[in-house]
């Protein structure tokens, strides 16, 4: 399945998140997800895509996205499991001590990131 987000095309999409998984993150982070973003990921919701871009001489690249709480049956269970974007929260806050408030979204061809502040 294949299904578009302005000029980006994702591939398999799970099933939009729940508001208690949009929940989830925004109590972990302390902030309510820009509306852009959220509405991102009610399209993107765990997919693939292949998009790539340059930013100061560096391909960026976007490959998976990580879904929130679900497990890969699609099912809710709130949870750290890697994959998930708390899951890859917590591992990356523990191992670079990212601050509070940025969010880790996707996996490329480097860690992908969106920063959100208050």
């Amino acid at each position: 399945m294949l299904v578009r987000y302005h000029h980006v095309v994702i591939q398999d999409p799970l099933p939009p998140p729940s508001p208690e998984e949009l929940t989830a993150v925004e109590q972990e982070l302390g902030v309510p997800l820009p509306a852009h973003f959220a509405e991102f990921l009610t399209i993107a919701h765990g997919g693939r895509c292949d998009f790539a871009f340059d930013a100061d001489g560096e391909t960026i690249s976007l490959g998976r996205i990580f879904r929130l709480e679900r497990n890969l049956d699609s099912e809710f269970r709130l949870g750290y499991d890697y994959g998930t974007i708390l899951g890859e929260l917590g591992a990356e806050r523990e191992a670079k001590r990212l601050p509070k408030q940025v969010l880790p979204f996707a996996q490329g061809g480097g860690d992908m990131w969106i920063s959100i502040s208050t």
